[in-house]
């Protein structure tokens, strides 16, 4: 509107991705071949989703099997598969785009005493259940508390995972896989933190995000999002946010904190530990 604002280097990066009309999950990678799409990977994911492709994956070529399912373009003489095909059907996808991968570091003490660190890597959704899993069996306590006068007892915990699983998955979903950093989350004495890259943007105002209140008119990944929903790992449509700010409401937790930066370089979803 009225606001000047010069781009940096981040927002260049987001304009020249906003003016392509192909997002870059979409678009053909010039340096991997239909070979680099591993056809077990594939099958699992047509069984996982119970498609009617999984039959046939099972005996054709890579190829036809790609094509069919839109994981590869270019001229018959070149045919190249698309970046989201290399994300979720080849084992390494961090080497094409590197530090894609989500570390997890358990921080109980500030010093740093104590600190583990597991990171998980591999195709989007095998590193996304793998880290959830983890976070599941080692960072989420649960805790009974015994109420005078009645039958059942209050079950609460530290953090909820229906809110951890969202925000997890939501990063996974919006982070920008152009930027070599990968997804932290960093549990510490008294919150988890969940950080991406970029941030929101600029169609989301700085009281959307205060709010909690962010719907965006375009999506960073349109055909991520496509794949985690055929998974049931998102429901996109907007509704990350209100679902995690319901699972902390509904264990009593504080409200969930979420920041960025004025250059929108960053996001965090902080989540405060429950004050039992």
């Amino acid at each position: 509107m009225s606001n000047t604002i010069r781009a940096n280097n981040i927002d260049e990066k987001e304009l020249f991705m906003l003016s392509n009309n192909i997002p870059f999950d979409d678009c053909m990678n010039m340096s991997a071949n239909v070979a680099d799409l591993k056809p077990s990977l594939i099958s699992e994911f047509l069984y996982n989703v119970k498609s009617d492709l999984y039959q046939d994956s099972l005996s054709m070529p890579v190829y036809d099997t790609a094509r069919a399912m839109q994981l590869v373009d270019g001229p018959a003489e070149n045919v190249r598969p698309l970046n989201v095909g290399l994300m979720f059907f080849n084992e390494s996808p961090d080497s094409f785009f590197p530090y894609t991968q989500i570390e997890v570091v358990d921080k109980p003490d500030p010093t740093g005493t104590g600190m583990t660190e597991k990171i998980f890597t591999g195709p989007l959704d095998r590193q996304l259940k793998d880290a959830l899993n983890y976070i599941k069996n080692y960072i989420i306590k649960e805790k009974v508390i015994k109420i005078p006068g009645q039958a059942e007892a209050e079950r609460i915990y530290n953090y909820p995972y229906e809110a951890v699983e969202e925000a997890l998955s939501n990063a996974i979903y919006h982070r920008s896989y152009q930027i070599r950093e990968p997804i932290t989350v960093v549990s510490s004495e008294n919150r988890l933190e969940i950080t991406s890259l970029p941030g929101p943007d600029r169609t989301i105002t700085d009281e959307d995000i205060k709010k909690g209140h962010m719907v965006s008119k375009r999506y960073r990944n349109r055909r991520i999002g496509d794949f985690l929903k055929e998974l049931k790992l998102v429901e996109g449509r907007n509704t990350g946010i209100p679902t995690i700010l319901r699972a902390m409401e509904k264990n009593r937790s504080e409200a969930p904190v979420f920041e960025t930066d004025p250059e929108r370089t960053f996001f965090t979803v902080t989540l405060p530990i429950h004050q039992a």
